[in-house]
C-alpha cells in the first residue's frame, strides 16, 4: 500500500488513537488531587517527551506536537493537512519576532509540529529568507517592523493563518468541505471569545477590529455590536453564522454563569464534533483531522482540569468532553 494514500495514513492514525485518554482514565484524573493527577498522567504514558514532567503545559504541548508530527509524516495531501499545523507555525513565528523585538532568547518557547520544521524555521530567520513558509505567512513576516506593537504583531500573524487557509480552501484543486466548515466555525468561535474578553476590558471598536479573524460567518458589524450590547442580548447579537443555533445556546449559558473557560470548553467540543462527522471515511481527511483535533481538545481539557484543581473549582467532565 502506498505511503502517500489515505488508507495508509488512516491506518497509521487508527493505531495512534490508542494513546487517547479513555473515559476511565478521565474519571480517575477528575477525582484525583493535583499531585496525584500528575502521577496518573505519568502512569498513563502521557507526555513522555515533555521537557518538564511536572508542568501540564509542557506535557500537553509535547503530546500535541507528537500528534502533529505524525500528521506531517503520513500526510497523503500536505496542501490540506498543513492547514491543521498552521497554528503551531503562527506560535513559533510570533515567538521569534517578539524575541527580536525584545532582544530575548526564545528557543525554549518554540514548539514542534508545525508545517515548517523547527530547524528550517530557525534557519530561515537566520538567513532572512522564508521560501519554505506558506505564502500568506511569508507575506505577513514581510510586513513586520521593529516598531510594531506586540498586539498588532500577534494579530498580523493570526490573520495570515486564516488568509492561508482561505487561499487553499478557495482553490478548486485543494478545496475541502469538511475543513471549510471546521475553520469557519473556529474563526467564529475565536472572534466571539475575543469580543467577550475585550468587553471585560472596556475596549472599543478601533481596538477590536485589528483582532478580528477573517473568514468567519459572523458579520463584523455583529462582533462590533457585541462590545456595547446589553449582556442579555449577547446570544442574539453574536449567535450568527452556520452554527448560530449552537452559539445562541452556549452564550445563554455564558450570560448565566459568566464563565469564559466553560464557554471556551463548549466551543472546543463543537469544533471537534464538526471534524468527527467524517471520522469513518477511510478515503478522506476526516479521520486525520479527527485525530489531531481530538488530541488538541484532550490537551485543552487537561489544562482546564488542572487549572480547576489549582483554583478549587472543577468543571464537570460532561462539560469538557464530547459525548
Amino acid at each position: 500500500m502506498s505511503e502517500c494514500s489515505y488508507p495508509y495514513a488512516v491506518s497509521r492514525i487508527k493505531v495512534s488513537e490508542d494513546t487517547l485518554l479513555d473515559q476511565t482514565q478521565w474519571n480517575r484524573l477528575w477525582e484525583a488531587g493535583l499531585d496525584e493527577s500528575y502521577r496518573l498522567l505519568h502512569e498513563m504514558g502521557y507526555g513522555q517527551k515533555a521537557k518538564n514532567q511536572n508542568d501540564i503545559d509542557s506535557l500537553t504541548q509535547a503530546t500535541v506536537a507528537q500528534a502533529r508530527e505524525l500528521i506531517r509524516e503520513v500526510s497523503p495531501d500536505r496542501n490540506l493537512t498543513d492547514l491543521m499545523l498552521l497554528e503551531t507555525d503562527a506560535h513559533n513565528i510570533k515567538a521569534v519576532l517578539k524575541g527580536m523585538l525584545e532582544d530575548e532568547e526564545v528557543n525554549n518557547l518554540l514548539l514542534e509540529g508545525g508545517s515548517v520544521p523547527l530547524p528550517v524555521l530557525l534557519e530561515c530567520f537566520e538567513k532572512d529568507s522564508f521560501d519554505p513558509f506558506p505564502e500568506k505567512l511569508r507575506e505577513a513576516i514581510g510586513k513586520f517592523s521593529p516598531d510594531m506593537p506586540p498586539r498588532e504583531l500577534s494579530a498580523l500573524i493570526d490573520d495570515s493563518v486564516y488568509q492561508q487557509i482561505d487561499s487553499v480552501l478557495s482553490n478548486k484543486k485543494t478545496s475541502n468541505a469538511l475543513l471549510k466548515r471546521y475553520f469557519t466555525a473556529k474563526a467564529d468561535f475565536t472572534n466571539v471569545i475575543t469580543v467577550l474578553r475585550l468587553r471585560s476590558l472596556g475596549w472599543e471598536e478601533k481596538q477590536l477590529l485589528p483582532l478580528i479573524v477573517a473568514d468567519g460567518d459572523i458579520p463584523v458589524e455583529s462582533l462590533v455590536k457585541g462590545l456595547e450590547a446589553q449582556e442579555e442580548d449577547l446570544p442574539e447579537v453574536l449567535g450568527a453564522g452556520a452554527y448560530a443555533y449552537f452559539l445562541k445556546g452556549a452564550l445563554r449559558e455564558f450570560v448565566r454563569d459568566h464563565d469564559v473557560p466553560a464557554l471556551t470548553a463548549r466551543l472546543s467540543k463543537q469544533e471537534y464534533l464538526i471534524v468527527h462527522e467524517e471520522y469513518t471515511d477511510p478515503f478522506g481527511i476526516g479521520p486525520i483531522a479527527n485525530y489531531v483535533v481530538r488530541k488538541e481538545l484532550e490537551a485543552r481539557t487537561l489544562r482546564i482540569l488542572f487549572a480547576g484543581k489549582r483554583s478549587g473549582r472543577q468543571l464537570p467532565l460532561s462539560e469538557l468532553l464530547p459525548d
